[in-house]
């Protein structure tokens, strides 16, 4: 479909609060997820890292996220929500598309979630 521009830190649509997704088999969701995996590969392709994506990274306020682990299928994340974090921490290097930079950062060593396949609709 198309690869979008990556919003850089400082940009208000950054901060939006995202909103949940209706119906996670919309042709507007499979464009957007569309979007997200060709916006990853040209990132990777470029610079060589990155494993995900998030809709508002690319300016759309919706909650989907679109990862592609090494050797893994692609996996799009339809509303996913955290349901539990371990108090256990492990700290990772993350490098991120929207702050051009890699951190070292604390990460729960785990987490529950709740989501959606986008072949499903909404509850």
């Amino acid at each position: 479909m198309a690869v979008r521009t990556v919003l850089q830190l400082g940009d208000p649509g950054l901060r939006e609060v995202a909103a949940r997704v209706a119906d996670p088999a919309s042709p507007e969701i499979r464009v957007l997820v569309q979007d997200l995996a060709d916006t990853l590969a040209h990132w990777r392709a470029s610079t060589g890292y990155g494993r995900g994506i998030a809709a508002p990274q690319i300016g759309a306020a919706r909650r989907v996220i679109f990862l592609q682990l090494p050797g893994a299928q692609p996996w799009p994340l339809v509303n996913p929500e955290i349901t539990w974090r371990s108090e256990e921490t492990i700290v990772v290097c993350d490098a991120k598309q929207s702050r051009i930079l890699v951190e070292v950062l604390p990460r729960c060593r785990n987490a529950s979630q709740n989501l959606q396949d986008r072949a499903q609709a909404a509850p």
